[in-house]
C-alpha cells in the first residue's frame, strides 16, 4: 500500500477487522507522507498497542508528532 500510494497524507480506518497494531505501525513507517491517521472501532487495535503508555481507547487520531514517535 505504501508503494501504491506515495502521496497518501491522511488515513481514516473505521471498524476495520483483521488489521493488527503491527500492521498499522508498518504502514506508518512506510508511508512517510502520512500526516494524520484516525482509527475508530478497529476491533484489534487500541492506542496502547501503538504507543507505550497509550490508553485503551478504541477511537484516536495520530498526528505528525505522534507518527514521528512511531516511526
Amino acid at each position: 500500500m505504501a508503494m501504491s500510494l506515495p502521496n497518501l497524507h491522511e488515513l481514516h480506518l473505521l471498524r476495520v477487522k483483521g488489521i493488527s497494531a503491527d500492521g498499522v505501525r508498518q504502514l506508518i513507517r512506510h508511508c512517510l507522507g502520512l500526516k494524520v491517521v484516525c482509527l475508530a472501532k478497529c476491533d484489534s487495535i487500541v492506542l496502547g498497542d501503538l504507543l507505550p503508555g497509550g490508553s485503551s481507547t478504541f477511537f484516536f487520531t495520530l498526528k505528525e508528532t505522534t507518527l514521528a514517535m512511531i516511526r
